[in-house]
């Protein structure tokens, strides 16, 4: 039970973070970013739901640090995933 919890966290904290990237102006992923106010509310608040089932499951200094880590190595991987697509969209033509 407790795994499935985990993995939900990670999917709904990783929307999140998609949801940031996509609502930057430098984001590569689409032509035009996201309109940046409301994306970027929808993603604190997943982001927020994410740690509220981090705390839900483990202790509070665990669940802190598997939070952080774990968005942290998401939007930092992200811009890369954008880079990836437009390097794919070019092979492709």
């Amino acid at each position: 039970m407790d795994t499935i919890w985990i993995v939900s966290a990670w999917l709904i904290g990783l929307l999140g973070c998609i949801g940031f990237y996509s609502a930057s102006r430098h984001q590569r992923w689409r032509a035009r970013p996201l309109p940046a106010r409301p994306t970027r509310m929808v993603a604190s608040l997943l982001i927020l739901v994410s740690f509220i089932m981090h705390l839900q499951v483990m202790y509070a200094v665990p669940a802190v640090f598997m939070f952080l880590a774990f968005t942290m190595v998401a939007l930092a991987v992200l811009p890369y995933v954008g880079v990836a697509f437009v390097i794919f969209k070019r092979t492709e033509q």
